[in-house]
């Protein structure tokens, strides 16, 4: 669908030729929301794709009963991948229907899919080639998260900034996206992160094709969607992951993949090794703090 609308930071967009515009939806436990998401997906979006990632709820199902638009398409895993994996499959539909830009949407409600022109626009006029939301660019509008969730945010945030060298990008773990098909093509699809650090290991992988990251303010919202993760689990899990990627880049490349500087011209590939690898064992210890405290109530 064509496009012609402004934006207040990038001024009038009247692209030359019609894009086609497809959203990606992982749907899992999200059946109070996921009907309401899709009533409110703009006119501008061509192609709607629900990935029922072997929901037990069967998001799937409801949405292919109670909702009518043509737009939406409904995919089926017969197994749980988590939301990396619903994602790449809805990657892959869209690139083989011929979209040309992709947007990731969550299925409960906390993402306005009123945003999506302004996550698109940018990619429209050039100016980027993945845009992503930032909750973090209103400091009042911050305080609406949940204490716990602004901790790990924070933690992750710095971990993911030192992995992935998108220095000047904030709040990485926001799933809020938009990709240019033509660079959601070039991307190792089968070797994303299939969990919860999809969003992270997606900037990692968008760097090492020298990808343009842009952010987009959004508020953060939260309303009465159950949050099913553990931030010690994840945090532990995050760092040593992270560690991991690191130190695979770190051994293979002769570019620094903290700033992307040639390694005879940069000093921080050892610092942020160091820094990642003191992260990765301060995550071990709260493992294993937390394994003794288990042992302890039994």
């Amino acid at each position: 669908m064509t496009i012609n609308c402004s934006h207040p930071l990038l001024g009038p967009i009247s692209p030359t030729a019609a894009m086609t515009i497809a959203v990606v939806i992982p749907a899992y436990r999200v059946t109070r929301h996921i009907l309401a998401v899709i009533e409110a997906m703009p006119t501008v979006v061509d192609h709607v794709f629900v990935i029922d990632d072997a929901c037990p709820d069967r998001s799937g199902e409801l949405v292919k009963k109670d909702c009518h638009d043509p737009r939406v398409e409904v995919l089926t895993h017969a197994h749980n991948q988590g939301v990396g994996g619903a994602v790449m499959t809805g990657y892959a539909a869209a690139i083989e229907r011929g979209a040309h830009i992709i947007v990731k949407v969550d299925g409960d409600g906390q993402m306005d899919p009123a945003l999506i022109p302004a996550f698109v626009l940018p990619i429209l006029a050039g100016q980027a080639d993945y845009t992503k939301g930032n909750r973090f660019f209103n400091l009042e509008e911050v305080r609406a998260m949940p204490a716990i969730r602004l901790f790990g945010n924070a933690v992750l945030s710095f971990v993911s900034k030192l992995s992935s060298g998108y220095w000047n990008v904030f709040d990485p773990t926001n799933g809020y996206t938009a990709i240019h098909a033509d660079v959601a093509a070039l991307l190792p699809l089968n070797k994303i992160s299939r969990r919860y650090f999809f969003e992270s290991d997606m900037l990692f992988r968008l760097n090492t094709i020298r990808a343009v990251v842009v952010d987009v303010p959004m508020a953060a919202k939260y309303a009465d969607e159950v949050s099913h993760l553990s931030i010690p689990n994840i945090l532990g899990d995050f760092c040593s992951s992270t560690c991991g990627i690191f130190a695979s880049a770190f051994s293979t490349t002769t570019i620094c993949v903290t700033c992307r500087w040639p390694r005879s011209s940069c000093h921080l590939d050892w610092r942020s090794s160091f820094l990642v690898l003191r992260l990765a064992r301060f995550a071990g210890w709260i493992r294993w703090m937390r394994a003794r405290l288990q042992r302890r109530v039994r």
